[in-house]
């Protein structure tokens, strides 16, 4: 994501116009994601994501003013060590959903949105999106788990909003060793763990 122009006025288009996936998984697919049979929560995960991707409601639906909301698990959290393809997951659920709006971001993209623009300008600039994806998800520090927390919670307040996030960190690991209780931003992410091994 290349970074916004200092000083210009940043409409909520402007902010979410690079947020794709990188050349290296702009065509991966669910059906390209190899398991390792060794560790059979890979292919746990990749059911998993795909079962998700069929819970987003189809994007054009009739207006219910009276509609009960979604109850269904609307955030994943993905987890694992390096190459146990976390990313191609993450990928995959984008590109499975070409008829929805979707947003794809690196964590650290999303914190120097947020820093950038402020809480709110990010909400709104996001609040459209069926399906948000964040790569490399982690924090660092008391503000920026504050900050995430304050974030997702907004987020996934509008209903129709989905999120899947990936890291190589536990969740409740996140910021250990650095003074930092990171059990606030726990709720908002669901955990759902492919294996710590290696995708061939």
């Amino acid at each position: 994501m290349s970074q916004f122009p200092a000083g210009a006025a940043i409409r909520p288009e402007d902010v979410r116009r690079g947020f794709v996936p990188t050349r290296r998984f702009e065509r991966v697919s669910f059906d390209s994601y190899v398991p390792d049979p060794r560790f059979p929560s890979q292919s746990a995960a990749l059911h998993r994501m795909r079962s998700f991707v069929s819970s987003v409601a189809p994007r054009k639906r009739a207006w219910r003013p009276f509609a009960r909301p979604q109850h269904g698990r609307r955030a994943i959290y993905l987890d694992g060590g390096y190459g146990v393809g976390k990313t191609h997951l993450l990928a995959a659920t984008y590109h499975a959903l070409p008829n929805h709006t979707r947003f794809y971001l690196t964590f650290a993209d999303l914190a120097y949105t947020i820093t950038r623009l402020g809480i709110q300008p990010t909400l709104l600039a996001f609040s459209t999106a069926d399906l948000v994806c964040i790569d490399e998800f982690e924090l660092d520090d008391v503000a920026q788990t504050r900050m995430a927390s304050m974030f997702l919670r907004q987020l996934l307040g509008h209903q129709q909003v989905h999120v899947v996030a990936t890291s190589n960190t536990l969740p409740f690991d996140l910021g250990q060793g650095r003074a930092v209780d990171s059990r606030g931003a726990g709720p908002c992410i669901i955990r759902e763990t492919p294996a710590r091994g290696r995708v061939v």
